[in-house]
């Protein structure tokens, strides 16, 4: 795969990441988000973070 082609693959993984991780996130605060094990694992974690 050519550089810019491999590039763009991961900037798209990137942005799709990014997309799941606001959705993770809508409504919640921050001090839900720090007392919420399961969701910081899901967005620290996330495959693509």
């Amino acid at each position: 795969m050519p550089q810019d082609d491999q590039a763009r693959s991961y900037l798209w993984d990137m942005r799709e990441a990014a997309k799941e991780i606001v959705g993770f996130m809508s409504g919640i605060k921050f001090h839900e988000f720090e007392k919420n094990k399961m969701l910081r694992a899901a967005v620290e974690r996330h495959p693509c973070a």
